[in-house]
């Protein structure tokens, strides 16, 4: 059986965001895909100023891993 990927994206969504840990995913790109709510208040960054743009305009290289 297939899943649909709306569906499989929606569950994923859903288990990342009841974590409570920071979680961020980058693309290759170093571009902010997903920033999640654990993730704004240990940074005190809103997912909206940061969701988009390069991770190393917020932080120093030697802090990524």
């Amino acid at each position: 059986m297939l899943v649909n990927d709306s569906f499989a994206i929606h569950t994923l969504q859903s288990l990342i965001s009841s974590l409570d840990v920071a979680i961020s995913v980058i693309n290759t790109k170093g571009e902010i895909v997903y920033w999640n709510e654990v993730a704004e208040k240990t940074y005190q960054i809103k997912k909206d100023e940061i969701i988009g743009h390069n991770i190393q305009d917020f932080f120093r290289k030697e802090d990524i891993m």
